[in-house]
């Protein structure tokens, strides 16, 4: 073999290790249900973990806040944002969010700091996937309620209890 043969296929090498390196770098954690993840969020952070589903699979993540106000969303593989939640509770208590997946496939849990003030400190969070199974139609009013608190953003004191109200009716009245 000569040394230009022997160069072109260590240069190779080189290049399909740097390669896999590289797509390792990005492979985000998977979520696993009931499994419990704390972390530590600081400005400007955003962490990403995977779920995989099937079409018509439902699943619920809920991210406890402890000192840290975050945005949580769900997007596509390809990073296309899906949904998003952000409830009007600040740095603490939780952020809860229900997907039902139209088709199979990856889905990547966003938690992303939520930047209030120029003073804002890093704080902790503590995410777990709670549901993955089967869509049912109950998990219709579940979705569409979680949902409220993002129509009534801007005026949530005097919209938020009667839409919340309605909604915890409705999940009694169908129950």
């Amino acid at each position: 073999m000569s040394k230009k043969n022997l160069l072109q296929i260590i240069s190779y090498l080189l290049v399909v290790t740097m390669m896999t390196i590289a797509q390792t770098a990005v492979t985000r954690p998977e979520l696993e249900l009931n499994e419990v993840v704390e972390r530590e969020l600081s400005k400007g952070q955003t962490h990403e973990y995977q779920v995989t589903l099937k079409a018509g699979e439902f699943m619920q993540v809920r991210v406890e806040q402890k000192g840290v106000d975050v945005v949580l969303s769900i997007c596509s593989r390809d990073g296309k944002q899906l949904v998003e939640m952000d409830s009007p509770n600040g740095a603490e208590g939780f952020e809860i969010l229900s997907f039902k997946a139209n088709d199979a496939g990856i889905r990547i849990v966003r938690v992303n700091y939520l930047d209030q003030t120029d003073d804002s400190q890093a704080g902790k969070y503590a995410i777990r996937l709670a549901e993955k199974r089967e869509f049912t139609p109950k998990d219709v009013i579940r979705i569409d309620a979680e949902q409220q608190p993002q129509l009534t953003h801007n005026d949530r004191h005097s919209k938020l209890l009667p839409v919340w109200n309605q909604r915890n009716f409705a999940l009694r009245s169908r129950s």
